[in-house]
This record gives C-alpha cells, structure tokens and sequence, in this order.
C-alpha cells in the first residue's frame, strides 16, 4: 500500500473515531435531559397530589362502632374547645352550645342528651346546654359519705364514666383499693349508687374469685389477705362485644373476648396478650417483625368479633416519631390484625402496604379505606372495593363511628354522617 493509500485510510479512522463520540456525546445529554424532565414531571405530580404533605393529619378516632359506648344513639357529639356541637345522624341537623361565657366554660365531661355531667374540685355538676343552667349533683360531703369521713383529704380523686346504661363512679386515692359505684343513668347520683362490694350476696376470705351480675355489668372481685381488702378483678359490661372498664392492671387494655378476659400491653414496641388465668404473656405473631417496634396498639383502635380480637396498627418510621395518629409524613402504613386468644393464631387481615391508602374503619368484614379522597368499603376476602363518597382535598380529616354511621370531622367541624350499614 502506498504512502498516500494509508494517510487517507487513518484520516477516515480519525472521522469516524470523531463521529462515533459525537453520538455518544448527544445520546448522553439526551438521557441528561430526559432525566431532568423526568424529575421535574414527578416534582409536579408530588405537588399536585398533595396539598401540604408535612401537615396532613388524618386521625382515626375508633376502629368501630364497638367501642363507642354512645352506640346507637340519635345525636352524635362533637366537642372543640368551649363549643359543643350535637349532630342529628339521620338529618344532619346541628345544635351549636358555646360554654365561653357560662359556668361550664373550660369544662370536659359525659353528655347525656342535653346536660353535660363533669367532675368540677371533686363534685358532680351538671349544665344543661339548652337552658344554660348549672347545678351540684354530688357534694364533696355526699362523696366523702360514701366513706365515711367528714372532710376530704387532697389525695382523693373523683372519676365519673359511663356504659350505655349506667354510670360508673370511681372515688380512689384515699386507704387502699379504689371504691367502685354503679348508678342508673336516669337515677339520682345521691341516693342511687350502689357499691359493688354490697351487691355481693355474702363475704368470701378465702381468696377465691366472685361473680356478680348488676344492671347488665359483670363485677368480680377477690379478698387479698395481705391488704385486708377485697380487690376488683373485673368491672365490664356483659355482652356480645362488652366494654371493660376496670381491670388490675393499668398499663394495659382489656377486652372481654368469646368469654374470655384478654389483656393487651400498649406501650410503644409491646406486641403481646396475656388470657386471664395464664401465668405468661404471650406474643402476637403477625406484629413481631422488626417494622412494628415503634408502633403501639391503641385501646379504640380494637374490637372484639366472632372470638378473635381486630386490631389497627399505624406503623410509624421511628422511636421519635408519633406513634398515636402519627401525620402523614410519620407514617409507614396502616395494618389490620386479628389474633385468637385461645389457639394463639393471628394475621394480617388486610394492609395497602402504602400510606397513601389509609384505614379508617371496620364493620362486619368489611374494611373502610381513604384513598385520594374517596372512601371505599371492600371485604376481607375480597380485593373488590366499592366507593362510598368523595371529599373536598383537606389536609386535616377524623374519622369516627357511632351506631350505623361513618362520621366524618374536618378542620370545621363535622362534615358528615353516612350510614354504612
């Protein structure tokens, strides 16, 4: 090959050499390019799906109707600060009380129709919200009557709940076990309450438990040698899903499930029950992996059904996160659980894996979900889902549940009542 043959053979070499990293060079700044329009496409999308993704907060108040002791009850109630609102279920009529400037103002309390009952320096009082009216029920003296003593001491503390039938009066902090009465709701506090240690029908020292049934309360008590004193095991509603209201132990929820009496801790990583009668905790095995460590099961969050406990878990991203009704930008996802007691099996019912999909709610089988906006109901076994309605984008909703009905709370107020079954 000549001289010139192979000059115009390497400069052809070069061009092409030349040519091939020009290619290269713009296909690399066309994905460049692609990449920042990509980013900038999902930035936007982000922003337009959410209205402020740090402040959304959406709070389930209880999983179901079955921790609500109001049940089914015509009016739902709605305290925010000094303003108490009554929400008609079936209209959706709405009476506005404002406490501001009444004696009630900066009270909390029970709401029994229109009169609000609270616990005011150890006295029973009662507002009527329609009249506006206040008055003493139960004195410091009457109080101090039921133990005997003429005057109060400061360590004695006064706690007033309620079944669906019946009040329950607490009087604690003073010589030992607390004292536990029962009045009707419609009854009159001072000469209606009962102390549930007389409605048993004869003393029993030797250790042993007894049972009494009262106005549709299951009561069970032991005498303790050591304190000298009868000590309360139970105070709960009897019933197909009944409310327990006092147990022996604090730092846990107790629920009454197929008969039995199931404690549950909830303190923060706590994933175990303990069956009244076992000597050991035991584990919920659906909830031990290591992403529930920081989560907590919540008293309203759980119910009983068909002799299996229901439960909700709002899994939260850290130890220094919220773990009650964490906002959005704290949450991992939300977990349906169910755990029988007696074998010990659990599972997960149902999770979206995904916060962008909440739950809500539980009835029946059937699983509430917020979703964009729209609420959804679909079973347990089965994938398809059904929506119920759509709201306005908020960056604030709660959800509670009160006989039939889904209600609904924004940053205004209630929004809403629907009835899901």
């Amino acid at each position: 090959m000549g001289k010139e043959g192979w000059i115009v053979k390497q400069a052809s070499s070069k061009n092409a050499v030349h040519t091939a990293a020009k290619i290269i060079g713009i296909v690399s700044a066309i994905f460049c390019i692609v990449g920042i329009l990509e980013s900038v496409i999902s930035a936007c999308l982000w922003g337009l799906s959410l209205v402020d993704w740090k402040e959304e907060r959406y709070v389930i108040k209880r999983l179901s109707a079955e921790s609500n002791i109001r049940g089914g009850e015509e009016d739902y109630i709605f305290w925010r600060g000094n303003q108490i609102t009554l929400y008609t279920l079936e209209t959706g009529e709405t009476t506005k009380y404002n406490l501001e400037s009444t004696e009630a103002a900066g009270r909390s309390g029970l709401i029994i129709g229109t009169k609000l009952y609270s616990v005011v320096n150890r006295t029973i009082r009662r507002f009527d919200l329609e009249r506006q009216t206040d008055e003493e029920i139960l004195s410091e003296e009457d109080i101090g009557s039921m133990y005997g003593l003429t005057a109060i001491p400061d360590e004695l503390s006064v706690i007033l709940t309620r079944t669906k039938k019946n009040w329950l009066l607490t009087i604690d902090g003073y010589e030992g076990e607390a004292n536990y009465y029962i009045c009707p709701i419609d009854g009159n506090m001072k000469t209606d309450c009962v102390e549930v240690n007389t409605l048993f029908p004869q003393e029993d020292r030797t250790g042993r438990e007894q049972v009494v049934l009262y106005r549709g309360i299951r009561i069970r008590r032991y005498y303790d040698a050591e304190k000298e004193e009868y000590c309360m095991i139970e105070i709960g509603e009897k019933g197909d899903r009944p409310k327990v209201f006092k147990s022996e132990r604090n730092d846990i929820e107790t629920i009454r499930v197929g008969g039995e009496l199931v404690s549950l801790g909830y303190q923060r990583g706590d994933r175990s029950y303990c069956v009244e009668g076992d000597s050991e905790e035991q584990k919920i095995g659906c909830l031990q992996a290591s992403e529930f460590d920081f989560s907590v099961i919540q008293p309203d969050k759980i119910m009983a059904e068909n002799g299996e406990i229901i439960g909700l878990v709002q899994l939260v991203k850290g130890y220094h996160t919220e773990s009650w009704d964490p906002p959005q930008h704290e949450l991992r996802y939300d977990v349906i659980f169910h755990l029988n007691p007696k074998t010990g099996e659990s599972g997960i019912l149902y999770s979206p894996w995904k916060k962008s999909t909440r739950i809500i709610g539980y009835q029946e089988d059937m699983i509430y979900l917020l979703r964009n906006f729209k609420i959804y109901r679909r079973a347990v076994e089965s994938e398809e889902e059904k929506q119920i309605t759509e709201l306005p984008k908020d960056t604030y909703y709660k959800f509670d549940w009160q006989g039939d009905y889904l209600i609904v709370i924004n940053q205004d107020g209630i929004y809403g009542a629907y009835k899901v079954r």
